[in-house]
Parts: C-alpha cells; sequence; structure tokens
C-alpha cells in the first residue's frame, strides 16, 4: 500500500506499508521509485518527503535505495510520554532550486 499525502499544492510525504509476506522481495523500493517519479514529473511536485522512525531499518534503507537525500531527524512523543524520533529524507523535482 502507498500513499501520497500533500502538505502543500507541491509538496507530499510518501507514506507506505508492505504486507509481512511480502517484505524483503524489494516491493517497498519499487513502489516509491514509481510513485516519486510520477509526483515529480506528472504531478510537478517540487518536493517528497519520506518520514521514517529511527529503528526502522528498512524504511531507511528504502529512502537510500530511492536517492531521498537524508535531512535530519526530529522527535515527537507518541503513545503517552514515549518520546520517539523521526529520520527525514527529502527528494527533489526538477524544478526546484538548486537542480
Amino acid at each position: 500500500m502507498i500513499n501520497l499525502p500533500f502538505r502543500s499544492d507541491d509538496l507530499a510525504t510518501v507514506a507506505y506499508s508492505v504486507f509481512p509476506e511480502n517484505r524483503g522481495q524489494g516491493v517497498a523500493p519499487r513502489a516509491v521509485r514509481l510513485l516519486a517519479r510520477w509526483a515529480l514529473s506528472d504531478l510537478r511536485l517540487k518536493q517528497l518527503i519520506l518520514e521514517a522512525s529511527e529503528g526502522n531499518a528498512a524504511s531507511i534503507r528504502v529512502a537510500e535505495r530511492c536517492h531521498f537525500r537524508y535531512v535530519g531527524t526530529c522527535s515527537g512523543t507518541v503513545e503517552g510520554d514515549r518520546q520517539e524520533r523521526t529520520v527525514v529524507f527529502a527528494l527533489e523535482g526538477l524544478g526546484s532550486a538548486g537542480q
């Protein structure tokens, strides 16, 4: 399952999930690459964001394999008082500054 929630007219977040029985087969990187190509070219988005829990090594690998660049980390509170760190990656479109 893959989703493209928009944050603004030219910025969206890539969100995805792979069923456990299909993990490790390259499904997520392929889906993310296809969605990114479509979003940046056809939809002309300037930037895509991919966020992963700091402990989710598989999602971090997906971001790296799909050429998202590391932006930084942020912290947030989840499930009561538990703190969780999120790793943030970005992929810019052709119309973005620096391209």
